[in-house]
């Protein structure tokens, strides 16, 4: 099947990933209302990364203790970590205005060296004036900070299940769903496919190192599409760029996405499987050997 999104394998010794949740109650400003937001950026040294870009959250309007809910991901940081470089993740929060310049509320800066090896923390900072340093709220973050061992790449593999509308039959043609020559039943996201095959045939197996994360094949019901009417989607050929949720005077075909997420295996699970896997055929071979000693004392008795 065609895999339709892939996160690249990182080739940096580390990823890093960082969720804002919420920030204790903030002093009211001198006029208005708090709209809060944070920025976020990687430095070392001291200094911004220049090779990571400084990302910004949503706001949160007219709270003193903002809360994102969901909580916001700033999304992913690949880098070099090296321990004891004093790489830091600096925060700065704000008070967004409509008319001025945005105010800096204050900051945090976290210093990575205290989660490396750590897995993933829900942790408290102190938010501190950007002026003086002293503390002025409590900022919450979820932080997960990830070496080369535990990585996951994420595939999403998709087969589509497709049909042609007859005049005699409408949708329920049953040779080959209506389809002309060239067309089949089961294709991946790329057109191909073979003439009879079925799903099963054209889904791929599980490659090696890689696991099902969630459920398996599934059907994608993409905006708009009726699960109730089996989440197909309707156009005029299958080289259209638009496809409808409903049946318009122009459709002539159909297509529905099968779909399900695969993560490759982490090297350390890996190796502990290898392990485990070593230690079955060691035991087995004993106790094959075992058998074949005592068969042959049995016999020289």
């Amino acid at each position: 099947a065609e895999h339709d999104y892939v996160q690249p394998t990182c080739t940096t010794t580390h990823r890093l990933n960082a969720k804002l949740v919420s920030i204790s109650e903030l002093s009211a400003p001198s006029f208005g209302e708090r709209n809060i937001y944070a920025a976020a950026n990687l430095r070392q040294h001291g200094e911004d990364m220049d090779e990571h870009e400084q990302r910004r959250s949503s706001k949160v309007l007219g709270q003193q203790a903002p809360t994102w809910e969901p909580a916001h991901d700033f999304g992913e940081w690949q880098m070099d970590y090296v321990e004891g470089e004093k790489t830091s993740m600096f925060i700065e929060v704000f008070d967004w205005n409509r008319f001025w310049d945005d105010e800096s509320v204050g900051f945090v800066n976290i210093p990575l060296d205290d989660f490396n090896g750590s897995g993933h923390q829900h942790k408290e900072f102190d938010l501190l004036c950007c002026a003086t340093g002293s503390a002025l709220a409590r900022i919450t973050l979820e932080i997960y900070l990830m070496n080369r061992d535990n990585y996951e790449d994420a595939i999403v593999e998709k087969v589509y299940e497709n049909a042609r509308w007859c005049f005699s039959d409408g949708w329920e043609s049953k040779v080959r769903n209506g389809l002309k020559d060239g067309e089949f039943c089961f294709t991946t996201a790329s057109g191909e496919g073979r003439l009879g095959a079925t799903f099963e045939e054209i889904a791929p197996a599980i490659p090696a190192g890689y696991h099902l994360a969630g459920s398996d094949w599934h059907l994608w019901a993409p905006q708009g599409a009726s699960v109730a009417e089996g989440s197909w989607m309707y156009a005029d050929s299958f080289k259209s760029d638009t496809w409808y949720s409903v049946v318009t005077k122009c459709t002539n075909v159909r297509r529905r996405v099968w779909c399900r997420e695969i993560h490759s295996t982490p090297k350390a699970v890996q190796e502990e499987n290898c392990r485990q896997l070593d230690q079955k055929k060691k035991k087995a071979a004993a106790e094959a050997a075992a058998a074949k000693e005592a068969e042959e004392a049995r016999m020289a008795a």
